[in-house]
C-alpha cells in the first residue's frame, strides 16, 4: 500500500494522546512520523527525581471507569505493573470562619463526590444533616430538565443542593481534575451517569447503581514506577515499529494538499493522514489553516501548581489522614486545594524510601498563568507546602524535616464542551484529519487513551477505504 506521500500518518504532538494514536496507526501498518515541539515526550505525564527516587511530576494515577486502559497497558508490557492504591482512601478537610477544623474520611459510596446514599453517616459527617436531608429529596422528586444538564455542577446543584455541591462534589472534582464542576461536562467525566439517571429517575439512585456495579476498591489505579512508565513503554513500542520521533520540532502550519488528497505540514512534510494531538492553543493555530470552523474555542486558562516535599517524620508512618486530603472551604487557613500522601498511597513508593521518610504532594491554584501549556518546573519556596501539609495532616512539619523539594506548574486552556462537540461534528467532512488530547477527549488517562485509540481508528479507516488510497 502506497500513499504517494512521505508518510502515511503524521501525528503532531508527543503527549500521551499523540503517542497512543501514533502506536495505533503504526500497528495498522502505517508509516508514522511524530512531531513534538518540546525536548521530551509525554506532555503532562512527566517525571522528576526527589529523595533519590523517580516520581511522577504530573498525573500519578488513572481512573478505572474505562475498561480499555488495562488491556492497552498490557499490550505495551505493563499489565503486571498496574497496582491499586492503599485502601485507607482520602479524607476531606474544611474549616469555618472561626478557624475550627473538620477532617473526616471521604464517604465510601459515591461518584466524583456525588453521594449514592445522602443520609449515610459518613456523608452526614461531611455535609451536615440539613444538607443531607436536602440531597435525599432527590429520590422522591420527579425527573426534571436538569437531567439534560451539560455541566456536572448544574446537575448536582439542581438535584442535591448547593451545600452538597460545595462541601463534597467540588472538593473531590477539584482534587481529581483540578477543575470546577461547573466547567466539566457530565458526559466527559461520567459517561455512564446520564443513561443511569434516566433509567432510575434519580441522581443518587443512579450513583448508587453505578458504584454497586463497579469493581470493589479504589476508583483509581497506578503503575509501579509511576505513570511515566507508560510514556517509556510507548516510546519503546513506537521505536520498535519504526516510528520516527522528532522532538524540538514545532509544527506551525497545516494545510490540505493540492488536489484535496492528503496534508502538508510546514510546507515540507506530506502525509495521507494527520492527527493533531497538541494543546488547544497550538491546535487552534494548526486547524485554522484547514478551516476556521475547526478552531477550538478556549475558555479562561487555569494553572495548578504542584509542590512536592520529601520529609522525615515518623508521625506520618501511620498515615493519619489516609492517602490524601481533598479540601472544602477553609476560609484562608491554608492556600492548598488538595494534598496527596504519595508514600502512603502507593506501596511501591514507600518501598523505595528509607523508614520514616515520606513524599507529599500539595496542589495549589496558581494566580500567575505561564504562557506555556503543560508542566513547567520553576524555583519555589517549600515553606508554604510544609505549613499547609502540617495543618491538613495534623502533624507538625518544619524545614528541619525537609529532605528534598520541587515545584511544577500545570497550565490548562480549557475548551468549552460546545466547542468540542462542534469540532467533532465537523471533522468527518475532512477525511484523513483527526484531533486528540485532553481538550478533545476529556481529562485524565482514562479519557485520553480510549479517545486517542478511537480517533486513530477513525482516521485509519478514512485512509484505508478505496477513496483514501493511492497506488
Amino acid at each position: 500500500m502506497s500513499s504517494g506521500h512521505q508518510f502515511t500518518t503524521v501525528v503532531i504532538g508527543g503527549g500521551l494522546g499523540g503517542l497512543t494514536a501514533a502506536l495505533h496507526c503504526a500497528r495498522a501498518g502505517h508509516s508514522v512520523l511524530l512531531l513534538e515541539a518540546g525536548p521530551t515526550l509525554g506532555g503532562i505525564v512527566s517525571r522528576h527525581t526527589l529523595g533519590g527516587i523517580e516520581l511522577d511530576a504530573g498525573a500519578e494515577s488513572f481512573a478505572t471507569r474505562s475498561t480499555q486502559v488495562p488491556p492497552f497497558l498490557a499490550s505495551i508490557g505493563l499489565g503486571d505493573q498496574i497496582v491499586a492504591p492503599h485502601q485507607a482512601g482520602a479524607w476531606l478537610f474544611s474549616a469555618d470562619a472561626s478557624g475550627r477544623r473538620r477532617a473526616a474520611p471521604l464517604p465510601k459510596t459515591g461518584l466524583l463526590g456525588i453521594p449514592g446514599h445522602p443520609l449515610a453517616a459518613d456523608v452526614r459527617r461531611v455535609i451536615g444533616l440539613p444538607a443531607a436531608l436536602r440531597a435525599a429529596t432527590d429520590r422522591i422528586r420527579k425527573p426534571d430538565p436538569s437531567f439534560n444538564a451539560v455541566s456536572l455542577g448544574q446537575l448536582v446543584r439542581t438535584r442535591l443542593g448547593s451545600a452538597t455541591l460545595d462541601r463534597l462534589v467540588r472538593p473531590v472534582v477539584g482534587g481529581v481534575y483540578s477543575a470546577d464542576p461547573d466547567t466539566l461536562a457530565v458526559d466527559a467525566v461520567a459517561p455512564s451517569l446520564r443513561a443511569e439517571l434516566h433509567r432510575t429517575g434519580s441522581l443518587t439512585r443512579a450513583v448508587a447503581a453505578l458504584t454497586a456495579q463497579a469493581e470493589p476498591g479504589s476508583a483509581v489505579r497506578g503503575v509501579i514506577g509511576g505513570n511515566y512508565e507508560i510514556v517509556s513503554a510507548l516510546v519503546r513500542e513506537l521505536s520498535a515499529l519504526g516510528v520516527e520521533l522528532r522532538t524540538d520540532h514545532e509544527a506551525v502550519r497545516l494545510s490540505p494538499a493540492e488536489g484535496g488528497t492528503g496534508w502538508v505540514i510546514d510546507d515540507t512534510i506530506t502525509a495521507a493522514t494527520v492527527i493533531v494531538a497538541t494543546p488547544p492553543r497550538a491546535a487552534a493555530t494548526l486547524l485554522a489553516g484547514v478551516h476556521s470552523e475547526l478552531v477550538p474555542r478556549t475558555a479562561q486558562p487555569t494553572a495548578t501548581r504542584i509542590d512536592t516535599v520529601v520529609v522525615r517524620s515518623h508521625a506520618l508512618d501511620s498515615a493519619p489522614r489516609g492517602t490524601g486530603i481533598l479540601l472544602g472551604e477553609t476560609h484562608g487557613l491554608v492556600a492548598a486545594k488538595a494534598l496527596t500522601h504519595v508514600s502512603a498511597k502507593w506501596a511501591w513508593v514507600a518501598e523505595r524510601l528509607t523508614p520514616g521518610v515520606h513524599v507529599i504532594r500539595v496542589s495549589y491554584r496558581e494566580e500567575t498563568i505561564p504562557e506555556r501549556s503543560g508542566l513547567v518546573t520553576s524555583a519555589g519556596d517549600p515553606s508554604v507546602a510544609l505549613h499547609d501539609a502540617s495543618i491538613l495532616m495534623g502533624v507538625p512539619l518544619t524545614p528541619a524535616d525537609l529532605i528534598d523539594y520541587d515545584t511544577v506548574t500545570w497550565t490548562q486552556y480549557p475548551v468549552t464542551p460546545a466547542s468540542v462537540r462542534s469540532v467533532r461534528t465537523r471533522l468527518p467532512h475532512y477525511p484523513g484529519l483527526g484531533v486528540t488530547g485532553s481538550w478533545a477527549t476529556g481529562t485524565g488517562l482514562a479519557s485520553v487513551i480510549p479517545g486517542s485509540l478511537d480517533e486513530a481508528e477513525r482516521v485509519c479507516k478514512s485512509f484505508d477505504t478505496p477513496e483514501g488510497m493511492e497506488s
